[in-house]
């Protein structure tokens, strides 16, 4: 990976497009391409935000669980 270079990343699924037109996480391009490694947490107030919301609304739903 050059040091200066445009990168087309998805609004939605923060997905890269690599060579060749292939989409793949951020994470891995930049793996792939670097020695980097990556840790990922829920910032608390991200949690406050975003995770706790959900999981009120989720509460009194019935969760289905399928396998695949």
């Amino acid at each position: 990976m050059s040091r200066k270079a445009l990168l087309t990343l998805r609004s939605y699924c923060k997905k890269i497009r690599g060579d060749g037109n292939y989409w793949q996480q951020v994470e891995h391009y930049i793996a792939d391409r670097s020695e980097a490694e990556f840790s990922h947490g829920i910032r608390p107030d991200c949690y406050d935000g975003v995770v706790r919301p959900q999981l009120h609304a989720a509460k009194g739903r019935k969760l289905v669980l399928t396998r695949r």
